[in-house]
């Protein structure tokens, strides 16, 4: 390294040969590319069109990550933690079509976008990519599976009528060999009801696609009343599934097809009901007060819930305990396991905090231990006060016992167990774009340099070349396939 920073010994000279290689194949390929629509009078994107290059970074997580934090930083004001509908202004024609843009980032429709909540928004327009390509791939080979079984049974009735037509005796022994033919019909039955079966379940009832996730009521599951599963292929007689925990199920349609199957992905919002055994007795004012209180959390967490917590009063248990539900809603379905487990414990952890804040007791029973000469019962005593007591393990002492204190988990949001694709994925990997990202120090500077995306060239002209190499403000590269025509009928 030298004084400004710079890589400098053997490698920076391959890299630097590395580099100028990739980005003189792209023009190449580029120029190729103009000249062939020149030729077929279409129009032919270049490798560092917007369009081009938004589909590439939302080939993966990481990369559509990266996307998000881009356009947030381009048109968030300095300073600012979420975008407001007036920030889309600039880049579009009408007031009216960045209200729609923003209506497609506000899923929750609270008048903001966070950086989380438009990564999470481009992490999952990229897996829905995925999804419609995988669903369209199956979809196809079902209909050419479906496609050659019918041809070979009209071949065989078009040979059978052809013979019937040239010989009269040819006729006659086909008609002696039919009727054995169907008094043998039991034997196919199973299999031709099976069939029929799967063809309606496919193509009539269809009611999940490649990627949703689906509750399966059925003899399965630990407590053989049905499990959730992840949708990983659609065939014509079969379906495979991906449990939760990573097991990968096959199941025939035609028995799918008389199950109730519920799709999480096609659900809007959905109740996450939490059952709490409480002592009995306990006054309906505090229960009155911990509803209060949960209805202003989730009023201050209006992006993961709805304003509404519903109580339920389910049973008393032998004069000593009660049952009462609370049930609140989230604003999205289920489909993405992770997202829901983090508002699960979120609303459940600061449910916990209200109870031991209200004093509300876990329900206790007394028993007799003695006979009627000793009068004497067993009670538990009066537990004391929570604030009162301090925590019985220091925190910072089990963090401080640690070999690796300072380490933390590594959060990623490319889970593998959601990832359905994994077995599908092609043998040629297509890299993305890269995005040199700068500092954090340097980032507000940035924000206020790149107040907009640059207005890009739609064709293939040579007007907007300058401009295509700033795009968001960042110097891209994108690096060529080694099979393009794999990569364009991925694109979905």
């Amino acid at each position: 390294m030298d004084n400004q920073g710079t890589a400098s010994g053997a490698r920076t000279p391959l890299a630097m040969f590395s580099n100028n290689a990739r980005d003189t194949i792209a023009k190449v390929g580029d120029i190729a590319n103009r000249v062939a629509g020149d030729f077929t009078g279409r129009e032919v994107k270049l490798r560092n069109h917007p369009r081009k290059v938004v589909s590439e970074l939302l080939r993966n997580s990481n990369s559509a990550q990266v996307l998000a934090r881009r356009l947030f930083r381009t048109f968030a004001k300095p300073g600012s933690d979420v975008l407001t509908p007036q920030d889309l202004n600039p880049a579009f024609p009408s007031i009216d079509d960045a209200e729609a843009a923003f209506l497609v980032f506000d899923r929750d429709l609270n008048g903001d976008v966070s950086m989380d909540e438009l990564e999470a928004f481009c992490d999952e327009v990229h897996r829905e990519k995925k999804a419609i390509a995988a669903s369209l791939k199956d979809l196809d080979s079902v209909i050419t599976k479906l496609d050659r079984v019918f041809f070979f049974i009209i071949f065989i009735i078009a040979v059978i009528v052809f013979i019937s037509i040239i010989s009269a005796s040819t006729a006659a022994a086909l008609a002696s060999a039919g009727t054995a033919v169907l008094g043998l019909a039991w034997v196919l039955q199973a299999t031709a009801q099976e069939f029929l079966q799967s063809i309606i379940f496919v193509f009539v009832k269809h009611p999940f696609d490649v990627g949703d996730r689906v509750t399966i009521y059925g003899n399965t599951g630990s407590l053989m009343r049905g499990d959730d599963y992840y949708v990983t292929e659609i065939s014509l007689l079969y379906t495979e599934f991906k449990k939760m925990q990573g097991h990968i199920v096959q199941a025939p349609n035609s028995l799918l097809n008389t199950l109730f199957i519920l799709n999480h992905r096609r659900s809007g919002t959905l109740a996450d009901v939490f059952e709490l055994r409480m002592k009995y007795g306990t006054p309906s004012s505090v229960i009155k007060e911990l509803e209060a209180r949960m209805t202003e959390y989730v009023l201050d967490n209006k992006r993961d819930f709805t304003s509404k917590i519903l109580t339920e009063l389910v049973s008393f248990e032998d004069a000593y305990c009660m049952t009462v539900n609370f049930i609140c809603f989230h604003k999205t379905s289920f489909q993405n396991e992770l997202t829901r487990l983090i508002r699960h414990n979120k609303f459940a952890i600061e449910l916990m905090n209200q109870m031991v804040a209200l004093g509300i007791e876990q329900p206790r029973r007394q028993y007799q231990i003695s006979g009627q000469d000793w009068p004497v019962f067993q009670s538990n005593i009066q537990p004391p006060s929570y604030e009162e007591r301090g925590p019985s393990v220091n925190p910072e002492i089990l963090t401080a016992t640690r070999r690796r204190a300072n380490s933390h988990a590594h959060d990623t949001t490319g889970d593998i167990f959601q990832d359905v694709f994994v077995a599908r994925k092609p043998s040629v990997i297509h890299h993305p774009p890269r995005i040199n990202e700068e500092l954090a120090e340097s980032s507000g500077s940035m924000v206020g340099s790149s107040s907009q995306l640059e207005k890009l060239a739609s064709n293939g002209s040579g007007t907007g070349r300058s401009s295509h190499r700033n795009m968001f403000g960042r110097s891209m590269t994108m690096r060529k396939s080694a099979d393009r025509s794999e990569r364009d009928r991925d694109m979905v």
